[in-house]
């Protein structure tokens, strides 16, 4: 790469690259890399300004990454992500989550992060025993509206369990 050592106005050294061949953008599918397309830059310019934008709930979320959840890397690593829209995602994918979700997709699970008061509960606690007696009846009345059923006696439908399940719906929501 040819270079030219420039100041600016600061007194701080500024390279430019002056080569004669564009930097390439390095998109890599199934190993191998994407080829350049030329696109006539109107029709392109029209086509994205009639796309309808997605809402937040509708785009794609990451279940799965190259490189292990709290691993440091160098700027500039490659890591390739596993993306899935939210209605795909099964409850399945997680450990210990109540019985009534199960083969469920996490929107299931809707109508509890919908309500701004029951998501407000799960996002402040990490745990079940932290809540306070009218912040558990709330969520116990929520997660009833969504016919997840509450019953203590059966260890697959435990408050606690809805409460974890119910707080990972939420890491993708």
């Amino acid at each position: 790469m040819a270079t030219k050592n420039l100041l600016d106005t600061s007194g701080t050294a500024q390279f430019i690259d002056v080569s004669e061949k564009p930097a390439q953008a390095k998109v890599v599918r199934e190993g191998f890399q994407v080829p350049s397309v030329p696109l006539d830059t109107q029709k392109t310019d029209f086509f994205v300004n009639q796309l309808v934008p997605l809402l937040p709930l509708q785009i794609p979320r990451v279940i799965s990454q190259s490189v292990a959840q709290g691993t440091k890397v160098v700027a500039g690593t490659v890591v390739d992500l596993v993306l899935a829209p939210r209605d795909s995602i099964p409850f399945d994918i997680f450990t210990d989550i109540h019985a009534d979700l199960k083969g469920k997709p996490i929107t299931a699970m809707d109508p509890v992060l919908n309500d701004a008061a029951s998501r407000q509960i799960l996002l402040a606690n990490t745990n079940s025993t932290d809540l306070n007696a009218a912040d558990k009846t709330t969520l116990t009345n929520a997660f009833q509206a969504a016919k997840i059923k509450i019953d203590e006696t059966d260890p697959t439908r435990t408050f606690d369990l809805a409460f974890q399940t119910a707080r990972g719906a939420l890491a993708f929501r």
